[in-house]
């Protein structure tokens, strides 16, 4: 918990102290006018019971939270020293062999470099699974279309060379996905 929560804490608790308190002094007026009004009245032995059972829930939740306040600030000031002590060894270094140790070089020991080799590994076989992956998936597009291909000129009998120039020209060099799909589905239609 850092100042600000703290702060914030001790706020909310003295403005909950505050509203308590002029809870309780409202109660007793109010239980002072009542009692001179009706002296028999049984609500009012209940609103005393409440009011001192209110009391007592109050005297307790101040007791714990000044106990719960007072661990957080020392553990706080604990939290402090340490970090003070700590800040006090870095800036000022107790031998010149320290500094000789804090040089501006990097210095790979043998595990550090045994896990660098492995995930240059990784992503180098990595990097060739993605760049296999790509081509199959070309490969297979092109076999899919020469499969398209065969299949219209087996369903139109043969074809010549002018309509075999026209059914490239859907494909490559200048892919046309409408007529394309308008052929696959002609096929299907004529399988079926």
């Amino acid at each position: 918990m850092n100042k600000n929560e703290t702060d914030k804490f001790n706020l909310m608790y003295e403005d909950l102290n505050e509203k308590i308190t002029r809870m309780l002094s409202l109660l007793n007026i109010n239980q002072g006018t009542q009692e001179s009004q009706k002296k028999s009245n049984p609500e009012v032995s209940s609103i005393k019971e409440i009011n001192i059972k209110l009391l007592n829930l109050y005297e307790n939740f101040s007791a714990v939270l000044k106990t719960r306040m007072d661990t957080i600030n020392e553990k706080q000031n604990q939290i402090l020293k340490k970090t003070e002590a700590v800040h006090s060894e870095i800036s000022n270094p107790k031998s010149s062999n320290e500094k000789a140790e804090k040089c501006s070089y990097i210095k790979i020991d043998f595990k550090s470099l045994k896990i660098l080799l492995t995930i240059i590994t990784i992503g180098f076989f990595f990097l060739l699974s993605a760049t296999y992956n790509f081509k199959l998936i070309q490969k297979n597009r092109v076999l899919k279309d020469s499969d398209l291909k065969y299949q219209f000129i087996r369903k139109s009998d043969g074809i010549n060379k002018k309509e075999l120039m026209i059914l490239e020209n859907l494909f490559y060099p200048k892919r046309d996905k409408e007529a394309i799909k308008r052929l696959q589905k002609s096929i299907n239609d004529d399988t079926e």
